[in-house]
């Protein structure tokens, strides 16, 4: 995760380019890393051949869930 200066190179096109990493006060660097899912959904391609996105659907029904408490 890297911080960024954004530069237009044209019509609906930009360059973006890296220019500070961000460091936690402990240590913590998400580059290469990312940010770790509380709930991991696998997403098979079968499943989205037929229609079905199950981490979409996973986050609607979270959603939904935290609504309706």
């Amino acid at each position: 995760m890297l911080w960024g200066e954004g530069f237009p190179l044209g019509d609906n096109v930009m360059a973006v380019i890296p220019v500070a990493q961000i460091i936690y006060p402990d240590g913590t660097n998400l580059e290469g890393v990312g940010v770790k899912p509380d709930q991991v959904i696998e997403l098979e391609k079968d499943d989205l051949l037929n229609g079905v996105d199950t981490q979409l659907q996973a986050a609607v029904d979270f959603l939904r869930s935290t609504i309706n408490r």
